[in-house]
């Protein structure tokens, strides 16, 4: 598919992703961590893991920050770095 250059253009990578139902739940997310890193032990999990805890924008903050928000906390949400971010694909045309 890519004239034997799959080496050239692709490498392997892995991910582990929580299941949503769990990674929305702070209380089971917090169990599931603990009981890994306690299997692992502390030092194993920090050698394995890395850990990252994002927020998102919901549907509700993109369509009504300008709205409800003053621009104060529109600019102070902007100097953290929150931002609703849109997305557009882009493909090579025939």
């Amino acid at each position: 598919m890519v004239n034997g250059k799959y080496e050239t253009y692709f490498k392997p990578g892995a991910s582990l992703k929580v299941r949503k139902e769990i990674a929305d739940d702070p209380e089971k997310l917090t169990e599931v961590v603990q009981s890994i890193a306690q299997a692992l032990g502390t030092e194993r999990f920090t050698e394995i893991f890395e850990a990252e805890q994002t927020i998102i924008p919901t549907k509700v903050f993109t369509e009504r920050r300008y709205v409800e928000l003053s621009d104060e906390q529109n600019a102070a949400l902007d100097a953290l770095g929150i931002k609703q971010i849109v997305a557009f694909g882009q493909g090579k045309a025939a």
